[in-house]
């Protein structure tokens, strides 16, 4: 038996246990059973809105079979179109599509639908995407590598122009590493590719991200980090997002990395050899060393260095969470 239709009777067999009762688990049973057939469908995955007689609602996500032709997806995506429009009052949900990585939102309005599938047709043959997902107020992207993810964000506006108007109101750009996160309105991932291509020139960068309040520019080395300041202030100016830096040995959660770079000039070279980085998020630091024979010197080191203003800090073994030692603040 195929493991298509191993998949789809195990979801038909599991709404099938549901359906006395409750109108959501009929629903469900009812679209189950509608594409358990399907040639193009590998699975069926669905989930009832809730457990409540006669209110109805069902939700989920159809997944293709692997490497189906383009038109085989199109004629999927109208297949699921067409029965959400005619049965959309009892589904009171939507079901999304799943294509080799490729996710999109089935509406049943056919211009929508067509525009989205359409879209993740041309993103699924795109060789720097490894994942994507058009939803109904957003378009989402995973990149392959760095390099990859700023060519996407650069040609953002032409990949998705024939996406669904809606869906393009918020755009994310990602690495899978998180590398580089950028996501918001357009006008916004377009300043942060500006700066990018404004530093990028100047200084070597390994990644961004996009925050609320600001954009987090990767620098390759520490060392560069006064000439990307400079240079930042001069090329970006008061521009829209504000940059911060993080670099191999400042890394940043909500932050500037003013306490960082503040501890980081306290302490010697000999004491930073054994210093993986120096993490800050508001007003903590997590200082990472090398190795577990250095915990407690660079422990001892730090504490004494620790900048005015930090609240909380302590010091791990690189990749070991478990060896955190808390420092005395003072």
């Amino acid at each position: 038996m195929s493991e298509r239709v191993l998949a789809v009777g195990a979801a038909l067999a599991l709404t099938a246990m549901l359906v006395s009762g409750c109108t959501g688990d009929g629903e469900a049973g009812a679209f189950a059973a509608e594409f358990a057939d399907d040639p193009a469908v590998a699975s069926v995955e669905l989930t009832s809105h809730d457990n409540q007689p006669f209110t109805g609602g069902v939700s989920g996500q159809v997944v293709a079979r692997e490497g189906l032709a383009d038109h085989e997806v199109s004629a999927l995506a109208d297949r699921l179109s067409s029965y959400t429009r005619e049965n959309g009052e009892r589904m009171r949900g939507l079901v999304s599509l799943l294509a080799d990585d490729v996710e999109l939102i089935v509406t049943g309005h056919l211009e929508t639908d067509a525009a989205a599938v359409g879209t993740a047709l041309a993103l699924r043959a795109d060789e720097r995407v490894v994942s994507g997902e058009i939803a109904e107020s957003f378009i989402s992207l995973v990149g392959v590598d760095v390099s990859a993810a700023i060519e996407l964000i650069r040609d953002l506006p032409e990949l998705v122009v024939a996406a669904p108007p809606e869906a393009r109101a918020e755009l994310f750009v990602r690495t899978e590493d998180r590398v580089v996160d950028v996501g918001d309105a357009p006008a916004r991932v377009a300043g942060a590719l500006a700066a990018w291509d404004a530093l990028a020139a100047e200084v070597p960068m390994t990644g961004m991200r996009l925050r609320e309040d600001a954009l987090v520019m990767t620098l390759a080395q520490e060392a560069d980090y006064p000439r990307a300041a400079d240079r930042a202030a001069v090329l970006h100016g008061d521009a829209e997002p504000r940059l911060a830096f993080a670099s191999d040995l400042i890394r940043l959660g909500e932050t500037d990395g003013v306490h960082a770079r503040d501890l980081v000039a306290r302490l010697d070279a000999s004491q930073l050899e054994h210093i993986a980085y120096v993490w800050e998020s508001g007003t903590r630091l997590q200082i990472a060393v090398t190795s577990k024979p250095h915990l407690d010197a660079v422990a001892g080191s730090v504490t004494s260095a620790l900048p005015e203003g930090t609240t909380e800090a302590w010091v791990v073994v690189d990749g070991d969470p478990d060896s955190r030692v808390n420092l005395v603040v003072p």
